[in-house]
């Protein structure tokens, strides 16, 4: 007999199963009854007629939905195999055919007790030794029947085989499948692993044999429809495998979208699965699209708060996360009106195949899920927003400052015709404006070495001719010593060489000392005599590195107190390098520009003085 429906109301025993002769079969009808309850939880109901007059009501399950059933029973069969494993001193690698029987029924056999108690049915033991008889028995199939890829032969292990020693090139069914099962609580829970085809007309050939096993058992034992538990097996491990490769494609998606974008596909692939999944089981496309996406989404956080260190999660971490998916996938779907067994069957393929396998957990427990990656987000924005207050703050004070400098220096004076001052001669009879920085085109000076390119520099105010020393007859004989180079004075200035030189350097200084106070009102990071050295090695000293902190521009900044000043030879060799290629700081750097800091292509702005 085959039902479709979401609830059922049995009246008086209405509902019964016969044997051949047209007899009632007792125990055939208690154990389909109880099928039922398991699979319907609250929403199945007996009502028993008394003297055809009167009706008294019962509703079964406890008033438990199914899905709360589910996540009760998945947690114990996953936590009993766990336990039956560490009793027996067995462990995933050192486990033989015996143990793996041995625990596959106690799983099961947990499964099914944890089912019927918390449905409200009471504990029926027959139907608890055929739930530990075929989880045992398949086990026993998958497990214990071998395929050599070389020879092309099948074989059987024995009892005392360890299932990871096989001889070189066997494999079980299971192992070639990629897939194994725990339990048989509300159908068994297919956890899918790294397949040991090497092919995949093998793996599918493998997944058809032990559905096949699967579903076979399942009929044998329990009766009904092999087909029906055909379709189911093959669904499960389907959804299995398709969560599976979800997760080994997760860091590619990230690469490919972006940490948002690759997050909502990875959940979108979950959603997209349990709809499917759960649309060809009969339990409708909502359900399963909502437990897919809500675990995908925040099954991680789970993960994380149970164990942040991503090692692999043991027994009864692993039942947590089972009950917590299960409940969340199932509560989800039914509270948006879908099928609540849709949702949990979903979630729980996720979590025990995704968020929670081998592979994928530690990447779970360091990222987590959506909490975590909301969290993250609000702690960007409001930094990002404080480093813009912060900014706006500093913009504002600056602008205040220069507007303040320039009332002061026009106050009682007319504005000048030209914003250039030192173009006019007259200037409307007004001194240089001392405010602010007077922007001058970009132009060539001519020095002892050729034209040299000037980026548009700054003519700090307040600084008359009168402060830097000019050479003689429009040539230039300094060495450009000092901190900033400044030409000599030649034969006509009367001052000896050694006089000169100290001249030259006073000059350099006081004309650098002028640009630092000038950059010192623009607000960005500035660093003073930065050494740099270009990708070819050589090595030159900046009077000053600017950063602006709004924006991340770097500028290189070279002062020169007179027009014709000269390059060092370092100097004309870095400085086409620096526009080209950039450069790195050497030595201990200076506050804001550390050693080793990247300079990006930057053209060296050279700022000269009258």
């Amino acid at each position: 007999m085959d039902l479709n429906v979401q609830t059922l109301s049995r009246i008086g025993g209405a509902l019964q199963k016969l044997n051949a002769d047209g007899t009632l079969d007792e125990a055939g009808t208690q154990q389909m009854t109880a099928a039922l309850a398991q699979q319907l939880g609250g929403n199945f109901t007996q009502m028993t007629l008394t003297d055809h007059l009167h009706t008294d009501f019962v509703k079964d399950g406890g008033g438990l939905p199914t899905f709360v059933v589910m996540a009760i029973a998945i947690a114990a069969s996953i936590a009993t195999s766990g336990a039956a494993a560490a009793a027996m001193g067995a462990t995933l690698t050192t486990m033989t055919l015996g143990e793996s029987i041995a625990v596959a029924a106690l799983s099961g056999m947990a499964g099914s007790a944890a089912s019927q108690l918390a449905s409200g049915q009471g504990l029926n033991f027959g139907a608890l030794l055929e739930a530990g008889a075929i989880a045992a028995i398949t086990a026993g199939l998958t497990n214990g029947i071998t395929y050599n890829g070389t020879t092309g032969e099948f074989g059987l292990n024995g009892l005392s085989q360890g299932l990871n020693s096989l001889p070189a090139g066997t494999s079980t069914l299971g192992q070639l499948a990629g897939l194994s099962n725990i339990g048989n609580a509300l159908g068994q829970i297919t956890q899918a692993g790294a397949t040991a085809a090497s092919s995949l007309p093998s793996q599918l050939a493998a997944l058809g044999a032990t559905a096949v096993i699967n579903a076979g058992v399942q009929t044998a034992i329990e009766g009904g429809s092999f087909l029906n538990d055909l379709k189911g097996v093959g669904l499960s491990d389907l959804a299995a495998l398709g969560a599976y490769e979800i997760g080994g494609a997760q860091n590619t998606l990230t690469k490919d979208f972006g940490a948002v974008g690759g997050e909502l596909a990875y959940v979108g692939l979950h959603s997209a699965l349990g709809c499917a999944a759960s649309a060809l089981g009969g339990t409708g496309c909502e359900g399963g699209a909502i437990g897919g996406a809500a675990s995908a989404a925040f099954s991680p956080d789970f993960i994380k708060a149970i164990d942040p260190t991503g090692a692999a999660l043991d027994p009864g971490q692993q039942a947590a996360l089972a009950g917590f998916a299960t409940l969340l996938g199932g509560g989800l779907a039914g509270l948006a009106g879908a099928n609540a067994q849709g949702g949990a069957n979903a979630a729980q393929n996720e979590a025990l195949n995704n968020s929670g396998a081998p592979q994928d957990v530690k990447g779970s427990a360091e990222k987590g899920g959506l909490l975590s990656q909301f969290g993250s987000f609000l702690s960007a924005a409001g930094s990002y927003v404080g480093d813009q207050l912060a900014s706006v703050g500093r913009g504002a004070v600056n602008m205040g400052n220069q507007f303040i400098g320039l009332m002061n220096a026009n106050s009682g004076q007319t504005p000048p015709p030209d914003p250039n001052p030192l173009v006019s001669a007259s200037n409307g009879g007004n001194p240089p404006a001392t405010g602010g920085a007077v922007v001058t085109p970009p132009a060539y000076a001519m020095t002892p070495e050729g034209p040299v390119p000037i980026a548009p520099g700054v003519a700090v105010p307040g600084l008359s001719p009168g402060n830097a020393i000019l050479s003689s007859n429009g040539s230039d004989s300094g060495t450009g010593a000092g901190p900033s180079g400044a030409g000599s004075a030649g034969g006509g200035s009367g001052l000896s060489a050694a006089d000169q030189l100290a001249a030259n350097k006073a000059a350099g200084a006081a004309f650098e000392q002028a640009v630092e106070a000038q950059l010192s009102q623009s607000g960005y990071t500035i660093g003073q005599q930065v050494t740099i050295e270009t990708e070819s090695g050589v090595r030159t000293r900046l009077d000053f590195l600017t950063l602006d902190p709004l924006t991340g521009d770097v500028s290189c900044v070279e002062c020169k107190a007179s027009s014709t000043a000269p390059l060092t030879t370092n100097q004309k060799l870095a400085f086409p390098e620096i526009a080209q290629s950039g450069g790195t700081v050497v030595g201990a750097g200076k506050p804001g520009f550390p050693g080793g800091t990247t300079i990006p292509p930057t053209t060296v702005q050279i700022i000269r003085g009258p």
